[in-house]
């Protein structure tokens, strides 16, 4: 007879997110996921598996509870608008008192340390952001809001670099007053 779980999953993915946070894949130790989760060691892995998998597990949960929300306006309506919100939230986020940068980027400036599921995992969100903002680039451009002579694959990456520099100058607290500045200007930028 199986025992039940005392437990609910999602309390515990939303607790190991912000420890896998704050300290990266390998700064996390089994010691503080039990302490911050309340679950067992052995709970822990016959539910999860080993920490990388517990990780990507973790990574799946910030995904949801972070920037899946931010994202849902260039999946709902592709355009300047929805690019304008995503990079607002961003911006908005990069700002908090507390931030300590992407949970997925985080992860590529380690990559020598990150092992190759994760880097997938983390590619996998990259190529799905860059879809995104293409895909919202070329109706901002069929709506005339973009000028019809720019690339909207190249536009789609130079966002996307500007995202993972965010993600490091939001790290900064002497930067983060100057955060709203930066996203105007790169949305004004992309307009002429």
């Amino acid at each position: 007879m199986s025992r039940t779980k005392e437990y609910d999953r999602e309390t515990v993915l939303r607790r190991a997110v912000q420890v896998f946070w704050a300290h990266g894949l390998a700064g996390t130790s089994m010691a503080q996921l039990v302490r911050a989760t309340g679950l067992n060691t052995a709970s822990m892995y016959q539910e999860f598996g080993g920490k990388e998998q517990f990780y990507l597990a973790v990574l799946e949960a910030a995904y949801q509870m972070v920037y899946a929300p931010m994202l849902e306006p260039m999946h709902k309506q592709p355009g300047l608008v929805a690019i304008k919100l995503y990079l607002g939230k961003m911006g908005e986020y990069a700002t908090c008192k507390d931030y300590c940068g992407c949970i997925f980027l985080n992860n590529l400036a380690g990559r020598n340390d990150v092992p190759e599921p994760v880097l997938r995992q983390v590619d996998d969100l990259c190529r799905q952001i860059h879809q995104l903002l293409e895909r919202s680039l070329t109706a901002a451009q069929q709506a005339g809001d973009i000028p019809a002579g720019r690339d909207p694959k190249a536009l789609a990456s130079y966002v996307g670099c500007f995202i993972q520099g965010l993600t490091l100058f939001g790290r900064t607290a002497r930067h983060k007053s100057q955060i709203p500045g930066v996203v105007d200007q790169l949305v004004k930028s992309l307009a002429h």
